[in-house]
């Protein structure tokens, strides 16, 4: 211990002769006017020598600056440390792998191309025409598709119908060469049942090949409501999603829609969100994207059916109609939207649909226990995104291991173009109340036997249509509303389906079913499955 001669106070003098050798002035003392005797300082242990102020001064500014040194190690070891720790576990965390949803394993995305505006370029006569390579050089040159594609290890394959003058598709053994005629894309006014045949066995053999972790289809506006919902009918159960998309404008023109649609299409396909988005340029392009393969991404927009993505918004592929001929909001759904794609995040907004459309898949699969339980809780409160992501995982290891039974598929043999799939559709309106029965007369002298009747409100029309389904016992109609909202029913005595009602085996209240959808449902079901027409295969009836 050390003490000090407390008599008087310790300061230097501006005499420094009178101060201790060795010891140094403190700046800012030079003008003191009383000089003080220095005094030694007593040392209480014997062993030490004696020591001056500025000894102690020195020892005071060395042990701040070990003191210093100190504190500078050990935040240099502890930012060392966490570096290292944050490496280590991103290095765990990149050898996770899902099944069926591997990092390292390269993935592919199959594009079919139909044509339709997004597909467009102006001809000699300054119209827009469907054109060859036009997707195929935007997805190969675009900056946001290609930098989703590399960071997912995603390939593409592209393929497109083509048809010649008269409409037919263009052969498979003509894939490379034109076997002597002139095939171009359709324009979205042309699909036909040719074309919807071509379209199914086009998907079904992609699906088939169980090498794809999605597919887009870019199609025309005008009939893709159509396209969208035979797919759904046709093809069954999926363990990928098929997603179509359009457009209003196409590629490469100036605000067009285009490029956000097919990005967002094949983002939802494959399950990625990044952002990459092209409406999102200028923000964030530093973070870039990941796969989503986190039970909180991938799971949350995992939704294995056909969808449809149009202006950031996903529907479902039965419940859409075209509502405008120019916005880019070209499409709606009587209840809305069931997810979005904003700014590259894909969500899946209506829990009940992707829970029930999970529900249907999984008891598709062979008998399992997991298999029951994940049901249990995909049915109960307790579901959570990581049960959505088990679920997944089991549905793709199923597809890829070919358990999965696709028990709700139509065989594609089976679709014909003959009479007996022609649908004729009539809407309803007060100017030709008695000659509604002679349209329906001059069609069923054709052979035509399956129509859809858009009818009055809730499934109401003049007493001539009733009379004349009944007077028909071979003729199947299916009953839609003209409205945007609500649906068909048997409530007033004025409805289409006369004095029998519900029992009526030909006639079916397709409740809040589009016009499009029931076009389309009623082709793939034709006269042998009509009895399912008032039943919801796909989601496509809300209404009852």
């Amino acid at each position: 211990m050390i003490t000090c001669n407390n008599d008087k106070a310790l300061a230097w003098s501006n005499k420094f002769s009178e101060a201790p050798a060795g010891s140094l002035p403190l700046p800012g003392l030079e003008r003191t006017i009383t000089p003080i005797k220095w005094t030694k300082i007593k040392i209480l242990n014997p062993t030490l020598r004696s020591e001056t102020p500025g000894d102690i001064l020195s020892k005071q500014d060395s042990g701040r600056s070990v003191f210093s040194l100190f504190v500078i190690v050990a935040v240099l070891s502890i930012f060392v440390m966490n570096r290292w720790k944050s490496r280590n576990k991103i290095e765990r965390c990149s050898n996770i792998q899902y099944p069926g949803t591997e990092r390292k394993e390269p993935k592919e995305l199959f594009i079919l191309n139909v044509g339709g505006t997004i597909s467009c370029r102006k001809n000699a006569n300054g119209q827009l025409e469907p054109m060859a390579g036009v997707i195929e050089s935007h997805v190969s040159t675009n900056a946001d598709l290609r930098a989703m594609f590399d960071d997912s290890n995603t390939r593409v394959t592209i393929e497109s119908v083509e048809v010649d003058a008269k409409g037919h598709a263009k052969p498979e053994e003509y894939a490379n060469e034109d076997g002597g005629m002139v095939y171009k894309l359709p324009d979205s006014s042309q699909i036909d049942p040719k074309l919807w045949v071509v379209l199914i066995q086009k998907l079904v053999k992609a699906l088939e090949s169980k090498k794809y972790c999605g597919i887009v289809v870019t199609h025309g506006t005008d009939t893709l409501a159509y396209s969208a919902a035979v797919a759904t009918f046709a093809i069954g159960w999926l363990p990928i999603p098929i997603v179509f998309t359009a457009a209003q404008f196409p590629l490469g023109f100036p605000r067009s829609d285009a490029d956000n649609n097919l990005y967002c299409a094949c983002a939802l396909a494959i399950g990625y969100t990044s952002n990459h988005n092209p409406n999102n340029r200028n923000r964030n392009r530093n973070r870039g994207g990941h796969i989503a393969t986190t039970h909180t991404t991938q799971g949350s927009c995992y939704m294995p059916e056909v969808l449809v993505v149009m202006n950031n918004d996903i529907f479902l592929g039965s419940r859409i109609r075209k509502c405008h001929t120019v916005s880019k909001a070209a499409f709606e759904s009587s209840n809305g939207p069931i997810g979005t794609c904003s700014e590259g995040y894909l969500r899946i907004t209506n829990k009940g649909i992707q829970r029930s459309t999970l529900i249907a898949r999984l008891e598709a699969c062979a008998g399992m226990k997991t298999k029951l339980n994940l049901i249990t809780i995909l049915k109960s409160q307790q579901c959570q995104p990581m049960h959505l992501q088990e679920a997944r995982d089991l549905l793709l290891r199923e597809y890829h291991n070919g358990d999965l039974v696709n028990s709700n598929a139509v065989d594609v043999s089976t679709l014909s173009v003959g009479d007996e799939h022609v649908v004729h559709g009539m809407k309803l309106h007060p100017a030709m109340p008695e000659h509604h029965q002679c349209v329906l007369d001059a069609v069923y002298a054709k052979g035509v036997r399956l129509f859809v009747i858009e009818a009055f409100g809730s499934g109401n029309g003049p007493d001539v249509i009733a009379r004349w389904i009944e007077s028909k016992p071979d003729v199947y109609v299916s009953i839609v509303t003209q409205c945007r909202k609500g649906g068909v029913s048997n409530v007033y005595s004025a409805s289409v389906v006369g004095s029998a009602g519900d029992d009526n085996k030909r006639c079916a209240l397709c409740g809040d079913i589009s016009f499009e959808c029931a076009v389309a449902k009623i082709w793939v079901l034709g006269a042998h499955g009509f009895a399912q027409m008032g039943v919801s295969l796909r989601g496509e009836l809300n209404y009852h």
